[in-house]
């Protein structure tokens, strides 16, 4: 499930304390005073970048979702993630027990990552070329031939190693790309889960 609102951010009264909404109140939070006038903003309002955005709109990226679920609904560090690449239609390439999917409608959520590439028919070509049975679903095996195994294979076939030097080590990978934007999703998703509990949300500015 997306979340269809934009996260806003202002600081009105304290200029060391953000506050975020899904929709303008008329009064600050903090307070009272009236939202009415923009000239009473010490930082005016604005959209907080979604880091979450639907797989199937990214070409050429590299997509995460939930293995089970979504993040936004019932995602915990716990549970595990599953990765694909889309190509220039936004068609994701997955790999999973079932083998190799082309997918176009499957809820794959990002954070999604833009690797440098050498060109985009070259990705393309390199998807279809791996369209073969090195990925048959007899292949698959779940903590050592799996979802991870087909995207840096994928990398590796590009050439991009000069680009992604941990895309020779899966730990090195997820810790330098997947675990830091993920870290982002998740930071992005309990703030709008505070704001559905209390109406907004406020923390303190970073220094």
């Amino acid at each position: 499930m997306y979340n269809s609102k934009p996260l806003l951010m202002f600081r009105h009264c304290d200029d060391n304390l953000n506050t975020f909404v899904l929709n303008l109140p008329q009064f600050c939070p903090l307070c009272g005073d009236d939202l009415e006038s923009a000239a009473t903003f010490k930082v005016p309002l604005f959209k907080v970048p979604n880091p979450l955005s639907d797989g199937h709109q990214n070409p050429f990226r590299i997509v995460i979702k939930p293995t089970a679920g979504n993040f936004m609904d019932n995602y915990t560090t716990e549970k595990n993630l599953h990765i694909g690449v889309t190509d220039s239609k936004g068609d994701v390439f997955h790999f999973n027990k079932n083998g190799l999917n082309r997918s176009t409608s499957s809820p794959f959520q990002s954070p999604s990552l833009s690797p440098s590439s050498p060109s985009t028919s070259e990705w393309n070509s390199c998807l279809a070329m791996m369209m073969c049975d090195q990925w048959g679903e007899e292949r698959y095996k779940d903590n050592e031939y799996n979802c991870y195994t087909f995207v840096l294979s994928f990398l590796t076939e590009l050439r991009l190693s000069n680009y992604l030097p941990t895309i020779n080590s899966k730990e090195k990978f997820c810790e330098e790309f997947i675990y830091k934007n993920l870290i982002k999703c998740l930071n992005y998703i309990s703030i709008i889960k505070e704001i559905e509990k209390n109406n907004y949300f406020i923390n303190k500015k970073l220094t």
